[in-house]
């Protein structure tokens, strides 16, 4: 796909650059088909899609608002949700529709909305669903996982030797000028893990939501992955201090940041997570180093930070 044209730095910081979880730069993707008979009209084609979203998407009709539009994702808000239409270099999702190609023009701050025959409208951008399109379940199978604790310590040995180790990440864009206080939040947080002091984890965990630059900051993948380990340890159990956690953290922080921390509240993951954490059921040491390395690589951040917090949990869970 060809490349817009090139967005000057005060552009980028008012489409919200400093793209998250590899949405890449703000020159936006060209390569969308306009439609036949209205040249102003850009059309895709959906690849796969988040069952829930869907859901909430058939049949609708009303206003969204842009939050980013970057080279491989557009992101916007429609009431209390966030939609990211991506690339399929970025892939599945729990609020994803993954497109073939995504608009070359700059959308526009407001736009409306609508889910009819098929296909869902933004503004002058078409996006068409086929039988084509694969439906995509983001709520990891928890009940049937059985986390392995050889493949555990493999994947930790990884990280670590990736320099996310959780002290160098503490010391690194995390947490600049605010050591202590991670420490001290952390230490509050593994008191309250020991003690199985709920009120108490919510009020440590939230505390570090929106410390980090970016539209995910992140203390808040670090809490993403720290609610997916404690799916990983209590199941179903753990959806009413994953939901306080959310509730806590998601008005300090971003609205996307907010939206990854609600789906992991909620069990939720993307298509990294789920290979993963299938793979540390017992899989080989390189099948764990390879999904290992596909988290890593995501977002200049946001892997390391939430794998981070994943592997804390599961330390002191």
């Amino acid at each position: 796909m060809k490349s817009g044209p090139s967005v000057s730095p005060d552009a980028k910081i008012a489409a919200g650059c400093g793209a998250p979880h590899d949405w890449g730069s703000c020159t936006v993707n060209t390569g969308v088909v306009p439609e036949r008979g209205n040249p102003r009209v850009s059309v895709s084609t959906l690849y796969s899609f988040s069952t829930p979203l869907m859901g909430f998407l058939e049949g609708y009709a009303g206003r969204a608002v842009l939050l980013g539009q970057f080279a491989r994702a557009v992101n916007v808000g429609i009431e209390n949700r966030v939609v990211a239409l991506v690339l399929p270099a970025v892939g599945n999702g729990p609020f994803h529709l993954v497109v073939d190609a995504l608009p070359g023009a700059p959308l526009p701050r407001e736009l409306p909305v609508s889910w009819e025959r098929a296909q869902l409208r933004l503004g002058s951008w078409c996006v068409r669903l086929t039988e084509a399109a694969l439906p995509w379940e983001p709520r990891v199978p928890w009940e049937q996982l059985r986390l392995d604790g050889t493949a555990l310590r493999c994947l930790r040995a990884s990280v670590e030797s990736a320099t996310c180790a959780r002290g160098a990440w503490q010391e690194g864009a995390v947490f600049p000028g605010r050591l202590a206080d991670a420490r001290r939040l952390l230490n509050t947080l593994e008191a309250a893990y020991a003690r199985g002091a709920d009120e108490a984890l919510v009020a440590a965990a939230a505390a570090l939501a929106g410390w980090g630059p970016g539209l995910t900051p992140a203390g808040d993948d670090f809490l993403a992955g720290l609610l997916l380990a404690l799916w990983a340890q209590r199941g179903e159990a753990a959806r009413p201090v994953g939901t306080a956690i959310a509730a806590a953290a998601i008005p300090r922080t971003t609205r996307l940041s907010g939206a990854f921390l609600q789906a992991a509240a909620e069990g939720l993951a993307d298509q990294r997570w789920h290979v993963l954490l299938h793979a540390l059921t017992g899989a080989s040491a390189a099948a764990i180093e390879a999904a290992a390395q596909a988290v890593l690589a995501f977002g200049a951040t946001s892997g390391p930070a939430m794998l981070t917090g994943f592997l804390w949990g599961m330390g002191n869970g």
